[in-house]
């Protein structure tokens, strides 16, 4: 049998642990912490209004990314055309008018290739891409895929210096 320690109606049975509530505040207590919130607060606007501003300039690349899609349905000439003409448009975009007025079909690609962080267009398919436009000597399928893959490269990763 279990023997009880305190008879069922103790003396104690008045005492009963007290509760005890702490009211604990989740704002900071002391000025330093409003500091450094308002700190975090500024870095992260920052980046909110950079990584915007960023989406913003990049709108016209979107674009043209838009219509290089849409390109593909077209017949392989027309592609090809269409192509060179939106490198024009977006360099122009880029670079200014004045600019690329003065460059002319000879210095093209070189310079789509100096403005991009690594040479994108081979030198062997350039040969070809000046007979198609100029001798009327069409490109391959396979020239045209890369001459694409190639301009999709250049409208994604172009750089934009200023000068």
């Amino acid at each position: 049998m279990i023997k009880v320690m305190f008879p069922e109606h103790s003396a104690l049975d008045p005492f009963y642990e007290p509760s005890i509530e702490v009211v604990v505040s989740l704002w900071p207590q002391t000025w330093l912490w409003w500091l450094v919130l308002a700190v975090l607060m500024a870095f992260f606007a920052r980046s909110i209004w950079r990584r915007g501003l960023r989406w913003w300039q990049d709108r016209y690349r979107r674009e043209a990314l838009v219509r290089l899609l849409a390109f593909e349905s077209l017949p392989a000439d027309d592609r090809f055309l269409r192509s060179h003409e939106l490198l024009k448009i977006v360099a122009t975009h880029c670079y200014g008018r004045t600019r690329i007025v003065s460059i002319d079909e000879a210095q093209w690609y070189r310079f789509l290739n100096a403005n991009a962080p690594q040479p994108l267009f081979d030198p062997a398919l350039v040969v070809d891409i000046y007979a198609a436009l100029y001798q009327e000597r069409p490109l391959t399928e396979t020239q045209l895929s890369t001459y694409s893959r190639q301009c999709r490269a250049w409208i994604l990763e172009h750089q934009v210096r200023e000068s």
